[in-house]
């Protein structure tokens, strides 16, 4: 065999591969019960030729040969996944001092209002619960600093007022109110009010 027939012939096998690496990569998704992980996706190659055309009713057959060798996991129901939820958050609610929480008549409402709630705005609710009682332990100052930090990080290309216009300049009754107008149509009114309040 010429080189480039043995060149043409590898790249179709690795096109080929490519392929059936995606198909493998969207079947294994509708399977959570099998670790997606590069240990099956190893043992699921050595089993199946990858430069073969596979479909997913391949995998599925290999997956009937193979699933004695693989470990499978137990996926959660949604209400089991619920049920986790709801108790994660009622106990991050009882571990605050509120009172309300302490009652058993507002733990069994809150519970009862919750069962009604879909799983995502169950885990909504518990990351904000976790994210106040996060806030919570850090003073007024500490918050402003870490929300000013915050809005900075978001925003790499913020303009800011010059540094020679002080807060002391800019609130002195002498500097020119032209001149402040001339401020905020260049920078903005946002911009010279974060400098008046201390923000930047």
């Amino acid at each position: 065999m010429s080189e480039l027939k043995h060149d043409q012939s590898t790249a179709r096998q690795e096109a080929q591969r490519e392929k059936t690496f995606a198909v493998y990569k969207a079947w294994i998704v509708k399977h959570p019960e099998i670790p997606d992980c590069t240990a099956v996706q190893k043992l699921f190659e050595g089993y199946c030729d990858f430069s073969d055309s596979l479909t997913e009713d391949d995998f599925e057959f290999a997956l009937s040969n193979l699933r004695s060798i693989i470990s499978i996991r137990r996926v959660p129901t949604e209400s089991e996944t619920k049920t986790d939820l709801i108790d994660q958050i009622m106990s991050a609610l009882q571990s605050t001092n509120n009172l309300h929480w302490a009652d058993a008549h507002n733990v069994s409402t809150e519970r009862k209002k919750m069962s009604f709630w879909a799983v995502g705005q169950l885990g909504a609710r518990l990351d904000q619960i976790v994210e106040a009682q996060r806030l919570a332990k850090f003073s007024a100052g500490e918050l402003r600093e870490q929300l000013a930090q915050h809005r900075a990080a978001q925003q790499p290309g913020r303009v800011v007022l010059p540094a020679e216009y002080t807060i002391e300049r800019l609130k002195d009754r002498s500097f020119p109110v032209s001149e402040l107008k001339k401020l905020i149509r260049q920078y903005g009114a946002d911009v010279v009010n974060d400098r008046l309040f201390g923000r930047s």
